[in-house]
């Protein structure tokens, strides 16, 4: 009997996504490379993950017209809103957005990655973030880095790292744990949990997996206050 079902079928699928990572490899265009590799990753999401989310592109914004720049992908419920611009580029209201996901092929330069979490937190602080590359430092180097980007300051701390951290070809997740309310744990204390080897893609698959099992139960936590979006709130009462 096959005890470790969900984790050799995970194994199997990070070598799976290694193998389509490489293969994108001989595309010279990097836009086209980053696409394509995003693309990997919904599949994999998509395809065993509950199929009432969906994983779009585009932009996050808030009700007072703020926006978290480019989101690689974004884990929305098909019951909410978004709001078209063309093709898979979309707005997403902030209240309807389960997760935010930023797809690197290299995850060495850490500073992106959390800039563009405290862009998205900075709409709404616990929104959860996660960043997963393909391949990257060491998980001593990472650490290290994001040491110095917080020591560094210019208004970050430890509220702006992510909550999940997958290095895939490096072998290794960082969860994060509830330390991170402490303004001045370190990054080490803030991922309290660390996954390698099978476990590499347990920590995301199980992370999500807990977010869409709650709104599940509480579809009405990402409703989209409308009223909060319009000018006239007044006259919206004639009309809901």
């Amino acid at each position: 009997m096959k005890t470790k079902l969900l984790l050799e079928h995970l194994n199997n699928c990070k070598e799976q996504l290694l193998q389509f990572a490489k293969h994108a490899g001989i595309l010279e265009h990097k836009g086209n490379l980053g696409t394509v590799r995003e693309g990997f990753i919904k599949n994999f999401l998509e395809d065993n993950l509950p199929e009432n989310i969906k994983y779009h592109s585009g932009e996050i914004f808030d009700s007072n017209g703020n926006q978290s720049g480019q989101i690689d992908i974004v884990l929305h419920p098909i019951s909410s809103p978004k709001l078209f611009i063309h093709k898979a580029i979309n707005l997403f209201p902030i209240e309807t957005v389960l997760a935010a996901i930023e797809v690197k092929s290299n995850l060495n330069d850490i500073s992106s990655i959390v800039e563009s979490c405290k862009k998205v937190r900075d709409l709404q602080s616990d929104l959860p973030y996660i960043a997963f590359g393909y391949q990257g430092n060491s998980q001593k180097t990472l650490i290290e880095n994001m040491q110095k980007k917080l020591a560094n300051g210019q208004g970050f701390h430890v509220g702006h790292l992510p909550n999940i951290i997958v290095v895939l070809r490096q072998n290794y997740c960082l969860v994060r744990g509830n330390n991170w309310h402490h303004a001045n744990a370190t990054v080490e204390e803030v991922y309290s949990e660390v996954l390698t080897d099978e476990k590499v893609l347990l920590g995301l698959f199980s992370y999500l997996l807990k977010l869409i099992e709650e709104w599940s139960a509480k579809p009405e936590k990402h409703s989209m206050p409308i009223k909060k979006y319009l000018e006239d709130k007044i006259t919206l009462d004639d009309w809901i």
